[in-house]
């Protein structure tokens, strides 16, 4: 686990792989990163790196992919970007609810 991020101490970090959807067309596996000032997922390939201010962060929750219960709860997180829309990412992670949890604690605004 890497200690810092960009100067912020990490509270969790964890494989996970994003999922395509409207507006992010590329799916990919990366790390996901939390401290207490960003949600950082930085995919491997096509390498990219999305930073999430947490007091921008409207909705946090868990989904299924067509909402079937076959398939794994994935983790859907929402944000206003720096346009004033809204924006949203969906991930495979371990631990869905430590990370819906983590989170909904210490955010701001």
């Amino acid at each position: 686990m890497s200690p810092e991020l960009g100067g912020q101490p990490v509270l969790r970090e964890a494989r996970a792989e994003s999922h395509s959807q409207p507006g992010r067309p590329v799916s990919g596996n990366g790390t996901l990163f939390l401290t207490d000032l960003e949600l950082v997922f930085e995919q491997r390939f096509p390498h990219s790196v999305l930073r999430i201010p947490r007091a921008s962060i409207v909705e946090v929750s868990a989904r299924r992919a067509f909402n079937l219960r076959i398939f794994p709860r994935l983790l859907k997180v929402a944000w206003t970007n720096d346009s004033g829309a809204q924006d949203s990412i969906v991930l495979t992670v371990k631990e869905v609810d430590e990370w819906i949890g983590a989170l909904g604690r210490g955010r701001s605004g």
